[in-house]
């Protein structure tokens, strides 16, 4: 196990882009469960990872500008009123992404010790 420095200066992009990989792998390849409410199938306990590892994409500058459908418009064109559309909409999508960081970090918290296989 590692970590080089760029990982502990870039921490929150180290995790956004690692961690979300790591779920769906466990999810697709692992045979283990939970086994107990929520998770009492490994179908539930799968989409669940899978669904934590969309919701830490949403924290992405990446995913949030692939997901305004002012950005391509907007990084071509001097447009003021398309500049406010745009950062209207980034900011809507960066709550969202806040939202839901909150939420992976409070959830993998309670599974925490399910992360294994």
């Amino acid at each position: 196990m590692g970590w080089t420095y760029s990982d502990v200066w870039n921490w929150d992009t180290w995790f956004a882009y690692t961690v979300p990989p790591m779920l769906r792998h466990l999810a697709d390849h692992g045979c283990a469960y939970p086994g107990y409410e929520p998770f009492e199938t490994p179908e539930k306990w799968h989409d669940w990872l899978h669904n934590i590892a969309d919701m830490i994409e949403t924290s992405t500058e990446e995913w949030q500008d692939e997901h305004n459908e002012y950005y391509e418009e907007y990084v071509n064109s001097w447009d003021e009123e398309l500049r406010i559309k745009y950062m209207q909409r980034a900011e809507e999508l960066r709550i969202q992404g806040d939202r839901n960081i909150r939420y992976v970090f409070e959830n993998l918290g309670k599974f925490y010790f399910n992360l294994w296989d």
